[in-house]
C-alpha cells in the first residue's frame, strides 16, 4: 500500500490483484531518488507523467460519475456531482467543505424520518403496575382514553424531535379528543441534544 491515494490507485487499475513487482518497483524508484536526487526524473520521459496522471484522472471520473451512479442513491451522487463542480470553480479545500456540509445535510433529513416512536397506547391498554382494586381498574379504564402514552426509541434531535411534537400535538387537538394526561417513556432512548429538549420543553 501506498499514502498517497492516486498511487495506490495507480497501482490496483495496473493489476486488480496486488503482486510484489508493484511494491518493489515504486520502492526501488524512490530509493533512486534517495540515492541520485530529484535530477533522477529528468530523465523519465514528460509525457509519461502527463499520461499517467491524465489516466488517473478520467479514471477516476468515470468510476464515480459513470460507475456509481448505479450504485448510489440521487442524495449521495447529488453530493458528488456538488463536490466536482464546487472544485472545478474553486479548489479542493472548499469542495470538502460543501461536501461535509451537503453530507451531514443529507444524514440528517435521512434520519429524521426515522420513527423514533416504539408504540402509541391509551391509558385504557396501558394500566398501572401497581395491584389495585377491581373498582380502581374499572375506573382507570373508563378514563384511560384520558391518557396517551407514547414510548420512544433510538436517538433524539430537532429533527426526529420534532416529528414527536407534530404528531403529539395532532393527537392532544384532534376533534373530540378528550387527552387530559400525556405520558413519553424515555427507557429506550439512547440520548438527545440540546435541540431536542427545547422541542420536547414545548
Amino acid at each position: 500500500g501506498y499514502h498517497s491515494s492516486s498511487m495506490y490507485q495507480l497501482s490496483r487499475t495496473i493489476s486488480r490483484v496486488p503482486v510484489p513487482a508493484i511494491g518493489m518497483t515504486g520502492g526501488a524508484l524512490m530509493i533512486g531518488v534517495m540515492i541520485a536526487g530529484t535530477g533522477f526524473l529528468s530523465y523519465l520521459p514528460q509525457g509519461i507523467f502527463a499520461l499517467v496522471l491524465c489516466y488517473l484522472g478520467i479514471e477516476l471520473l468515470w468510476r464515480w460519475l459513470v460507475v456509481a451512479r448505479r450504485e448510489m442513491p440521487t442524495g449521495d451522487y447529488a453530493i458528488i456531482l456538488a463536490i466536482l463542480a464546487t472544485s472545478v470553480a474553486f479548489d479542493f479545500v472548499v469542495a470538502i467543505v460543501v461536501g461535509t456540509i451537503l453530507a451531514a445535510i443529507l444524514f440528517t433529513l435521512a434520519y429524521s424520518r426515522l420513527d423514533v416512536v416504539r408504540n402509541r397506547v391509551s391509558g385504557r391498554l396501558r394500566l398501572s403496575p401497581t395491584e389495585r382494586s377491581e373498582r380502581d381498574i374499572a375506573t382507570l379504564v373508563a378514563n384511560g382514553h384520558q391518557t396517551l402514552v407514547f414510548e420512544l426509541q433510538g436517538y433524539l434531535f430537532f429533527g426526529t424531535a420534532n416529528g414527536l411534537f407534530d404528531r403529539v400535538a395532532d393527537e392532544i387537538t384532534a376533534e373530540g379528543a378528550e387527552i387530559k394526561t400525556l405520558l413519553v417513556d424515555f427507557r429506550r432512548v439512547e440520548g438527545m441534544d440540546v435541540s431536542a429538549s427545547f422541542v420536547l420543553a414545548r
